[in-house]
């Protein structure tokens, strides 16, 4: 399959730089481009979540990538809709544009997600402590609303993402909450679990032996990237996500099913809506997504 696309894998992370609470770390990116058939990192890592960025460290234009983040991309349809995903983008929009150095890190995105779960399903029915997306659901993933255990979290990490993305929503395509026919990078909530699983066909997380597995799929990967992503668990998932958004394609899959929550809660790319899946066994790393 040739494509001018270029696939794009972003592990997310929450954390700050030390004693800069306002400044976020890098984000462990890979890319694969079909033609071609390679796969790459940057080492140091995405400064922050910017299709242009992206752009420019992979030579494409922003509107032939299609990136893949691990990141939760929607709300619960019970979430009011003055509460909802686009709302609360705005307010982070508006977060941004009064003071551009507000904190990251998981006290902010507790308060957060803690505001929006209090203001927007104020009528709980005593069963669950929080809301879930059929997406997560049916895949066994964790709710942004779930603060404990922290090995779990997805709140520090999808805040960071959310806070970045407000800063260019107009410029980017959302899947599939927007139109295909929109300018722009197609940005598709990732699972990394989902595809090590199911389209890699690993029952557990292995860096170790994701570098050989790609070699076999003919990908084309240098000694040092194949070196990096064997060894560091983050750029593993970077490199999944980017060489799985491709595998999707070819597949015919990285559209959403016909899943009527999906165009209001976003969806997991590559989830089946027909049968509930689970998630790779993380024992060899605690990890939330």
């Amino acid at each position: 399959m040739k494509s001018s696309r270029i696939f794009v894998g972003i592990d997310q992370t929450g954390a700050c730089k030390p004693g800069q609470p306002h400044l976020p770390r890098p984000l462990p990116m890979a890319w694969f481009h079909p033609e071609s058939r390679r796969l790459e990192i940057i080492p140091e890592g995405l400064a922050g979540f910017d299709p242009e960025l992206m752009a420019k460290i992979t030579g494409s234009p922003p509107g032939d990538l299609t990136v893949l983040v691990d990141c939760v991309l929607g709300l619960p349809s019970e979430i009011q809709k003055s509460h909802g995903f686009e709302a609360s983008l705005g307010r982070l929009r508006e977060l941004e544009r009064e003071n551009p150095c507000a904190p990251f890190g998981r006290k902010a995105a507790e308060q957060f997600f803690a505001e929006i779960l209090e203001q927007g399903w104020p009528a709980r029915d005593g069963r669950r402590p929080y809301p879930e997306r059929e997406a997560e659901r049916l895949a066994g993933a964790n709710s942004v609303f779930r603060r404990h255990p922290f090995q779990k979290n997805i709140q520090t990490g999808t805040y960071r993402i959310w806070r970045e993305l407000s800063r260019l929503r107009d410029s980017v395509q959302l899947w599939p909450m927007d139109q295909p026919k929109k300018a722009g990078a197609k940005i598709h909530e990732g699972y990394p679990s989902l595809i090590w699983r199911e389209y890699l066909g690993f029952k557990t997380r292995a860096p170790a032996k994701l570098a050989t597995h790609l070699k076999e799929q003919g990908v084309l990967l240098s000694p040092e990237t194949a070196r990096r992503i064997s060894a560091d668990a983050d750029l593993a998932d970077a490199a999944v996500l980017a060489f799985g958004g491709f595998l999707l394609e070819a597949k015919g899959l990285l559209l959403a099913p016909n899943q009527p929550k999906a165009r209001t809660e976003g969806w997991i790319a590559g989830l089946s809506a027909e049968r509930p899946t689970r998630a790779t066994s993380t024992a060899s790393r605690p990890r939330s997504r």
